[in-house]
Formats: structure tokens, sequence, C-alpha cells
């Protein structure tokens, strides 16, 4: 739910698909656990690893979540968790 004084927080659902709602927070969430707890990472990790999902979708988690500073690009192919996801999930380093 989107917070009235928070202009940074992304909507990503209809709040009308509760359904759809777990299956996208459910997908993200998998993916930061991963994140947090690799070195890096590439989509092609993720559907491996995490989610068997399309490549498109996993792209738009991966956008989200760097929309919210919880990923970054390392490189056109690469990814990481900031600190601040790191942090979420109480990892060091």
């Amino acid at each position: 739910m989107k917070d009235q004084h928070d202009n940074k927080t992304v909507d990503w659902v209809d709040q009308k698909k509760p359904l759809q709602a777990k299956v996208i927070f459910d997908n993200r969430f998998s993916i930061m656990v991963f994140a947090a707890h690799s070195a890096s990472f590439t989509i092609k990790d993720v559907q491996e690893a995490v989610i068997d999902i399309n490549r498109q979708a996993v792209r738009k988690c991966l956008i989200d979540l760097m929309e919210l500073n919880l990923l970054e690009r390392v490189s056109i192919t690469t990814y990481k968790a900031t600190n601040k996801a790191k942090q979420l999930f109480g990892v060091v380093g």
C-alpha cells in the first residue's frame, strides 16, 4: 500500500487482484533473498536458482528493485544487492 506521505513508494499491483499481488511480492522477495546472499548475479541465475519465469518478467522485477535502491547494476548483464538490501536481510559485507 502506498503511504500518502511517501512519493517514492512504487505501486506494483492493482489492489483489486490480491492473488496476483501475492505472486508479485513473492517473486521480488525471493529475488531479494537471493541477491542479498550473492556477490553478483544475472537474469539467467535468477531464472535457474530462484523463479522460473521469462526473462522479461525477471527484468521487470529487477527494475522495480533498482528503483527502490535495493539492487544496482554492475554491468549490462550483472546485478548485485545494495548495502541497504543486505542490511534488511542481516548480511554482512
